[in-house]
């Protein structure tokens, strides 16, 4: 299924697959009437939405930025209606989750922090490990069978190990083999952009950088985007933990730290694969603007709006990849004691459901050469569409010059020319003698803005005017003959309701 760009300027409307991005300068989250309010924007461009417990299908709330404000009132309101609460700042650190948070089952905390020290840890960190590699290896054998054959055997030697050191090895050897395959993977930017954009920002590159390997240290576009996945995946996996009665922060594979969540990276190892096909299917399906991202003055590449929405809304699609996978951990820790299956409800539907990985990527929605919005169909914009087509045509037209041919002098091409030519000038004789010619101004300023969302065949066929002068008229280059005006302002009323 496809998805579209997000307006730069979006308008309030409903949750994209539960998930409501809010941006901008000022957010600002509170309850009236008992509804949870969300305004965002930018300058005039606001907008705001109302949700009801009742009604409204929201599931997750992401706020990016650090400006403005959530009441306590909108933080209980949320926590009743079962909505998670996530604010990113806009290098995708994580300022903040809320969640429902899960029954306090003391032995399983228990459990997960003793894991560390004994079997069970090893049985888990070697369940997560295989189905990382796995998930590893079925993606790169799409570009690099020898890499995923690499990796088979790092996932095939897992069970002889017993020890979280020599597993953390295998995992690490597998992770240079299956990055090293990513690194010449092209990033592609419409033509206009190529110039603007710095060489490295073309290919994926090497996973680490100069600055180190931190989330937030990404030096192109291609790991910036798989930072800000991981670290939306990363959210759900908390607010998944905590309502599983988890501790996100008792690790087992990753190694306790303070201000980390150890154990959501442990867990999100196994999704981790999902979220790599779902940049690789964006990074071969999807051509960037410069303008979708930054270069800070240290060198960071940063990401930005609208692509930050598209990217956010994925949120739900993590979230059920991550639950039955979280439920299934627990199974590991207490032994298979505990069977809950509170995250996906299993056991309540006559057929787990199956989830699946989001398929959507941002549909191409700009023109491939100078980066234009255009509609989902269209590669070109009007502009670079005709440029092209003029290009194409005076090559044609010069081979066959060459050849001793000119179709557009002499013969059948002339006479066509003459006739069309004096019938042209015959109805503007007469038109001239029975009407005075009105301010060009009237032009400009009245029909010219409607015929923006109207067709140039459409144009053409209307008045009896080439298709290259039509578009000539609708870019404001040139003005017709007063006598085509009434059919061009019947098009541009329906340009107008076009354009809404």
């Amino acid at each position: 299924m496809q998805s579209n760009d997000i307006d730069r300027n979006p308008v309030a409307g409903e949750p994209v697959q539960g998930v409501y991005v809010a941006d901008g300068f000022g957010v600002r989250v509170h309850v009236r009437n008992k509804h949870l309010v969300v305004a965002d924007g930018i300058g005039s461009h606001r907008r705001e939405q109302r949700f009801h417990k009742a009604t409204g299908s929201l599931r997750r709330l992401v706020v990016l930025g650090h400006t403005g404000f959530v009441t306590f009132e909108a933080l209980r309101w949320m926590t009743d209606a079962k909505v998670g609460y996530l604010q990113l700042d806009r290098d995708g650190t994580i300022l903040a989750t809320t969640g429902t948070l899960g029954v306090k089952k003391a032995e399983l905390r228990r459990a997960q922090a003793l894991a560390a020290t004994n079997q069970t840890g090893i049985a888990l960190t070697r369940w997560i490990l295989d189905r990382k590699l796995t998930g590893q290896g079925d993606l790169i054998e799409r570009s690099d069978s020898g890499a995923a054959a690499d990796i088979s055997d790092h996932r095939d030697r897992l069970d002889a190990l017993d020890a979280l050191d020599s597993l953390r090895l295998a995992e690490a050897h597998a992770a240079r083999t299956y990055w090293r395959a990513w690194a010449d993977l092209p990033v592609s930017f419409v033509t206009r952009h190529q110039k603007r954009v710095p060489d490295h920002w073309k290919l994926f590159g090497t996973r680490g950088s100069n600055f180190g390997t931190g989330g937030r240290l990404a030096i192109n576009p291609a790991n910036a985007l798989l930072n800000y996945l991981y670290a939306l995946l990363e959210a759900e996996t908390i607010l998944a933990s905590q309502a599983a009665g988890l501790d996100p922060g008792l690790g087992i594979l990753h190694l306790d730290q303070r201000m980390r969540a150890s154990f959501a990276l442990d867990i999100m190892e196994t999704i981790r694969p999902d979220v790599d096909t779902y940049l690789l299917d964006l990074l071969e399906g999807h051509t960037f603007r410069a303008g979708d991202f930054n270069e800070t003055r240290s060198g960071v590449t940063r990401i930005n709006p609208p692509l930050t929405h598209q990217l956010a809304q994925t949120m739900g699609a993590w979230y059920d990849l991550v639950a039955p996978n979280i439920e299934q951990a627990i199974r590991i820790l207490t032994r298979g004691a505990d069977k809950d299956t509170h995250l996906t409800q299993n056991n309540r539907r006559p057929e787990p459901r199956s989830p699946a990985p989001p398929s959507d990527v941002p549909v191409r929605t700009h023109c491939l050469e100078c980066g234009q919005a255009t509609t989902e169909t269209r590669k070109l914009c009007d502009s670079c569409r005709d440029a092209k087509r003029g290009v194409a045509r005076l090559s044609k037209l010069s081979e066959l010059r060459n050849a001793g041919v000119d179709p557009a002098h002499g013969g059948t091409a002339a006479s066509r020319r003459g006739t069309t030519n004096s019938g042209h000038q015959r109805a503007v004789a007469t038109w001239n003698e029975e009407n005075d010619r009105p301010d060009p101004k009237v032009f400009t300023k009245v029909i010219l803005p409607g015929l923006r969302g109207v067709r140039v065949a459409d144009m053409a066929e209307a008045t009896g005017l080439t298709p290259g002068y039509c578009s000539f008229i609708r870019r404001g280059i040139k003005i017709p003959h007063p006598r085509h005006w009434p059919v061009l302002a019947d098009l541009a009323v329906s340009g107008l309701h076009n354009q809404e």
